[in-house]
């Protein structure tokens, strides 16, 4: 699903659509898809489709990290380094910067 939603976010073989894009985001998100919860996650961070919300893309990269979504992680690193809608906590982000690392698909 959150295929779907990408290739709507982006044009890709459909017209771009911002909200159907979403449609297929949250979708995907309810069924605990890391994929799907990773592309809700930039929505929020890059206000795509909805306002800026970094506490909320934070949110959704803690969920998706927990269901392995790689890139999730280290954007959940840098919210934490950084303290972009999270609290900073630098000893966070330092352990899952090294977590990532450890993962070939975030390399």
């Amino acid at each position: 699903m959150g295929c779907i939603g990408y290739a709507y976010q982006n044009g890709l073989g459909v017209d771009k659509d911002a909200e159907r894009a979403l449609f297929w985001f949250r979708k995907g998100s309810q069924k605990d898809d890391a994929g799907s919860l990773g592309f809700l996650a930039y929505s929020y961070e890059k206000g795509r489709g909805v306002a800026v919300d970094s506490e909320a893309a934070a949110v959704i990269n803690w969920l998706a990290a927990t269901f392995g979504n790689d890139m999730a992680i280290v954007n959940l690193a840098y919210a934490y380094a950084t303290g972009e809608g999270i609290e900073r906590n630098q000893e966070r982000a330092e352990y899952l910067y090294a977590h990532a690392q450890k993962s070939t698909s975030a390399r």
